[in-house]
């Protein structure tokens, strides 16, 4: 993490005059209530929280121009194009406290299937089954979505689905 100048730095924390912020290596800790989270797990908390990532139709409209799950980005909106009667997406690696909403856009008129398949990680149904990926079907009556979280490094888990959502 860069830090904007070295007053009262040590190696992994930093807090500048005035206090007005307060910078952490990946490394680093920080401490709340007696429980120690890392620089890195803070990031996934707080700043990953806020990412959105909008996954339109392919210049060639059967597919994604998106394939892989965009690192960090709690919210992955796809809209479908009618071309786009099945797509592939690709669920990737992911660290412990992660969270991603997976969504097929509200009101695309395209009638089709995002099929959710793993790369560099595991999947584990709302039932506790392990799972090789999840089938996410529109229609004009039907915007699904799935909500993802990581309790296990490279381990996404299915805590809730909306719509039609085959697992």
């Amino acid at each position: 993490m860069a830090k904007r100048d070295s007053t009262y730095q040590n190696a992994r924390v930093n807090l500048l005059q005035g206090g007005d912020y307060i910078s952490i290596d990946s490394d680093g800790y920080l401490d709340f209530f007696g429980y120690s989270v890392t620089g890195i797990q803070a990031k996934n908390a707080l700043y990953d929280r806020l990412q959105v990532s909008a996954i339109a139709t392919g210049a060639v409209s059967t597919a994604l121009s998106v394939l892989n799950q965009p690192k960090n980005t709690k919210y992955i909106t796809i809209s479908m194009t009618s071309t786009c009667i099945s797509a592939l997406f690709w669920l990737t690696s992911c660290m412990a406290g992660e969270e991603a909403w997976i969504i097929v856009r509200s009101g695309s008129t395209a009638s089709g299937a995002v099929y959710l398949s793993t790369s560099g990680c595991s999947l584990v149904g709302w039932r506790g089954n392990a799972l090789s990926g999840l089938t996410l079907n529109n229609s004009i009556a039907s915007a699904p979505a799935v909500h993802l979280v990581c309790l296990t490094t490279n381990e996404w888990s299915v805590i809730g689905i909306r719509g039609n959502v085959v697992e």
